[in-house]
């Protein structure tokens, strides 16, 4: 699972600032909701052969 920092984490995150190891791991907690953005996009996403803004727009989910 990818860590998604809030801006305020990127300076100790990335060692500019000094900070304890209890410190970091604080900064690893889940994502609020609202900051990610979901949605089902065309199965062209999955090979790596394709390409472009397209593959980024929504698409209908199927229905099972």
């Amino acid at each position: 699972m990818p860590v998604v920092l809030d801006e305020a984490g990127w300076p100790k995150w990335l060692g500019e600032e000094p900070a304890s190891e209890d410190e970091l791991l604080a900064l690893l907690k889940p994502c609020p909701d609202e900051v990610l953005k979901i949605w089902p996009v065309d199965k062209m996403v999955g090979n790596v052969r394709n390409n472009g803004a397209e593959l980024l727009k929504p698409v209908q989910p199927a229905l099972l």
